[in-house]
């Protein structure tokens, strides 16, 4: 070989080697997108299958970061994406139709969590019919839980004290002060209560018609720019999900650490928060949609149309493409 040609080589070799040190390869042209993210206060177990894919590197390895915008209710949520301060967020099927009625424009992208919706009593009450004129508590007007009570107290022919709080660790405190009897939240708030031996599960499912509860969203407008991001993400979001629908046990295991419990009381938790279908069930949107309209917490001049308000705000697509793509890869968690 020439002495020049060698000398090519040589060079050309060194520039390889600075390039990985320095990081300036291909690999390091791929940089993580970041994604203003919503993150509950106290962490809440609905939100899952995006705990487990960010414990498990899911999200890493879709070449995403998040920044965490810390929130304590579902509302709180909305109120941050109609501002522009957070892209992506998850929240109750009911705060994102209230959401739309109000014209944040809003998709809805996956669901991460069915049921969710237990009632949690004192131990001294041991029927339905003794919840009759006694203080429950909710973490706020507007939530799907606030909407479940009242839908439950009509169905039994009861009268309940809504007393809202403003996410669950206050509802948590005003019950564990005997301030109210009884309460309905999120898990593993619940769980957690129930092992304390202050309160027991009462109901494990208030309206078992309509189990469709947390879903992942995004502005429409965000999605619409960035749909690969969205995609990823979503890509993300199912691997969570089929992480915890395989390995049940070493889920509750990572979820126990990440949201700081007790793994017994995750394991409970996951009887009455189910994390594993992530298509969001239209017919029971629709049942929480009647809910709202009833409430007067959706204006009817907004829904000429529920089933299509419905449709319209549920976007399945980067879901189908996501499920489609891991199963054409052989993907298992």
């Amino acid at each position: 070989m020439p002495t020049l040609t060698r000398a090519v080589v040589r060079i050309a070799f060194a520039l390889i080697s600075l390039a990985l040190v320095l990081g300036t390869g291909p690999a390091a042209a791929q940089e993580a997108d970041v994604i203003r993210l919503s993150v509950y206060q106290p962490a809440g177990l609905p939100c899952g299958p995006q705990i487990i894919a960010e414990a498990k590197g899911y999200f890493e390895e879709e070449r995403i970061k998040f920044k965490p915008i810390f929130v304590q209710n579902g509302p709180q949520v909305v109120q941050h994406m109609a501002a522009g301060e957070i892209d992506i967020g998850c929240a109750a099927i009911t705060v994102w139709m209230i959401g739309k009625s109000k014209n944040v424009d809003i998709v809805v992208l996956q669901s991460t969590a069915k049921g969710n919706a237990p009632l949690v009593a004192k131990p001294s009450i041991t029927d339905i019919k003794q919840l009759d004129g006694k203080r429950c508590g909710t973490p706020g007007l507007g939530t799907i839980h606030d909407d479940n009570l009242t839908a439950f107290a009509k169905k039994h022919g009861i009268t309940i004290q809504h007393v809202y709080g403003v996410g669950m660790a206050s509802v948590v405190a005003m019950f564990d002060k005997g301030e109210i009897e009884c309460m309905t939240g999120w898990e593993p708030l619940m769980a957690a209560a129930a092992a304390r031996g202050n309160a027991k599960y009462l109901v494990d499912f208030m309206r078992p018609e309509s189990m469709e509860s947390i879903e992942f969203a995004a502005m429409r407008k965000f999605a619409q720019e960035k749909p690969d991001l969205v995609y990823r993400f979503v890509r993300g979001l199912l691997k969570g999900a089929m992480f915890i629908k395989a390995k049940p046990d070493e889920a509750a295991t990572v979820l126990a650490k990440t949201v700081g419990f007790d793994k017994n009381v995750i394991t409970e938790s996951l009887k009455r928060a189910i994390l594993t279908e992530p298509y969001v069930d239209l017919a029971g949107s629709r049942i929480a949609l009647d809910d709202g309209l009833a409430g007067g917490k959706i204006a009817r001049t907004a829904v000429k149309d529920p089933d299509q308000y419905v449709r319209s705000l549920v976007d399945h697509s980067f879901l189908q493409r996501a499920e489609q793509a891991l199963k054409a890869e052989g993907w298992k968690p």
